[in-house]
């Protein structure tokens, strides 16, 4: 372990101190450098006073190098450190009262950078996580104005940052080693049948490439009522297969195809049953987690050469009902709220907010370690029409169909 060094002999300006060697030391690791380089850190605007307020009340507190990085500067150490007085943790301190997130405290490097124990990192790493998710409950600081996902999400750190960094590295020698060939492109002169092979084809440049030429001779209304009613066919399947990955463009053709009266009523229930997928998960932060991750399978508003292609007018309803933990039921918060049930919504141009949301259960932290089930019901209302909030809008747009599926997922809770 590096020698510790008095805080007071460092020379300090918001979550930076130099020494009178040149040293330079930072409050925060991976979060302030940045990956990708150069992201600017979310601070409050106190944290400056904070810090010196901090460093006043605990004149015998200690800078503990946590990691030293030798390839920002070759003349003057870079060191992520701790700064500990007595029991107090200044890092922590920060993160506790809602000045910064977790993340800016993760290190950033490789193992052989690090000054202090794995161990030790692991420990701080789990309080740091921990003390977010108290910021955020109780909104202090930068938590104040936050939307309910971003508070859900509170205590979700990144992995120490030297995977991400391999990670970076590897891809970049992998584009030195491998130039990109140029894209495919297509015009009028490419035959229907061949664009339409190419669509489906496992090359996804020369499908993407295929799609836009199709896309544009649909746009056009030159393309044939025979190719027409393929892609339509070929859009719907790929659409209700979740083990095919959706290409946006068979979205985009669907909509086109119901703006230029092609697409049938059959077709348009079915495009309204599948072009939206629903999963969800459980997880464990703590507390408890619902996650619902959904698939948009439509396509976006677009102007594509200049021509508006509209959305197709449909929105899903979520409602999550009757959660149980472990077989008793548990309440879902919602602005720190206990909710029976919880409502979403997802509309036909992918904008809606059912896909990646957090649920936070009402559950105690003091879950024992194992295997914990959570179930409940969740009920999915596709409508016809462009969602609105305004009073009666929703219940007044006529229902295409409705199904209520039951789930289960499981969690572990680690051994402490």
């Amino acid at each position: 372990m590096a020698a510790e060094v008095p805080a007071s002999q460092i020379e300090w300006q918001r979550l930076l101190g130099t020494s009178e060697d040149g040293t330079l030391y930072s409050l925060a690791g991976r979060g302030f450098l940045g990956i990708p380089f150069l992201a600017s850190p979310e601070l409050d605007d106190g944290i400056e006073e904070f810090i010196r307020t901090w460093l006043e009340e605990h004149p015998h507190a200690v800078v503990v190098p946590v990691e030293s990085y030798p390839l920002l500067s070759e003349s003057a150490p870079f060191v992520y450190a701790w700064v500990i007085g007595d029991r107090a943790h200044l890092n922590l301190e920060l993160v506790e009262k809602g000045y910064c997130r977790a993340s800016l405290m993760v290190p950033l490097l490789r193992a052989e950078d690090r000054l202090v124990g794995e161990e030790q990192v692991d420990v701080f790493l789990t309080r740091i996580s921990q003390a977010e998710r108290r910021a955020a409950t109780a909104g202090t600081g930068i938590w104040q104005s936050a939307s309910p996902d971003k508070v859900a999400s509170a205590g979700d750190i990144p992995p120490p940052g030297r995977r991400a960094l391999s990670e970076v590295i590897a891809e970049a020698r992998a584009a030195d080693a491998e130039a990109t060939p140029p894209a495919p492109t297509y015009d009028a002169r490419t035959p229907e049948d061949e664009l339409i092979r190419l669509a489906d084809g496992a090359d996804s440049a020369a499908s993407y490439a295929a799609l836009e030429e199709l896309l544009r001779r649909a746009l056009t209304e030159s393309l044939s009522d025979a190719a027409f009613a393929s892609l339509i066919e070929r859009g719907l399947e790929r659409q209700a297969d979740v083990a095919l990955d959706w290409r946006g463009h068979y979205g985009w053709l669907l909509q086109v195809a119901y703006d230029q009266g092609r697409l049938s009523e059959a077709d348009f229930r079915q495009y309204a049953s599948a072009f939206f997928h629903l999963e969800l998960a459980a997880a464990y932060h703590p507390p408890a987690i619902l996650e619902l991750r959904g698939e948009h399978r439509g396509g976006p508003l677009r102007d594509f050469d200049g021509t508006w292609i509209p959305t197709i007018p449909v929105f899903a309803m979520v409602y999550v009902r009757d959660v149980s933990l472990d077989g008793s039921p548990v309440a879902m918060l919602e602005a720190d709220r206990p909710q029976a049930e919880i409502v979403l919504f997802h509309d036909g141009n992918g904008t809606g907010t059912a896909a990646g949301r957090r649920i936070q259960l009402g559950t105690e932290d003091s879950l024992l370690p194992g295997t914990h089930v959570l179930m409940g019901r969740v009920e999915i209302v596709v409508r016809r029409g462009a969602h609105s909030w305004r009073d009666g809008a929703i219940e007044q747009a006529p229902r295409i169909l409705s199904r209520e599926e039951s789930f289960r997922a499981t969690f572990e809770v680690p051994g402490r």
